[in-house]
């Protein structure tokens, strides 16, 4: 019914373990290693990605420092020059103020002196209104 060739099965072995020196050599090693190359490179590789967010972290808290900065210095360079340009308005209308005044007063000066002419030239008229006024009163 069932023989068994011990020579076959002996050649059955050998080959087997011919077989699996073979592939564990030709494939399995190879395979394994290229796995483990490749998980090696998805380390690396996650971890580059992980320091570049740490320096692009980096880099944006310094772009906004940076841009802070520039603000604040805008900011303040802004409020000088409004500063200024209050001083120097102030300045003009002080000189303008000044001169309004002087001219304001000059004009007073020269009203008064003219009120004064105006008076003394009527009051040496006076006698001259009142004989006029005698003259036309006797006539009525």
């Amino acid at each position: 019914m069932f023989e068994v060739s011990f020579p076959a099965m002996v050649m059955t072995i050998v080959v087997f373990l011919a077989l699996i020196y073979f592939l564990n050599q030709k494939l399995y090693k190879p395979l394994l290693a290229f796995m483990e190359e490749r998980e090696n490179s998805i380390k690396k590789d996650e971890e580059l990605a992980n320091q570049n967010t740490l320096d692009l972290n980096i880099d944006k808290a310094e772009l906004e420092k940076a841009v802070s900065e520039a603000n604040m210095s805008a900011s303040q360079i802004k409020n000088e020059a409004i500063q200024k340009a209050k001083d120097k308005v102030d300045e003009i209308l002080s000189k303008k103020r000044v001169e309004l005044q002087a001219d304001f007063d000059d004009f007073m000066n020269d009203l008064a002196k003219q009120k004064d002419e105006i008076k003394a030239g009527l009051q040496s008229k006076i006698p001259e209104f009142q004989n006029s006024l005698k003259a036309t009163l006797s006539k009525i």
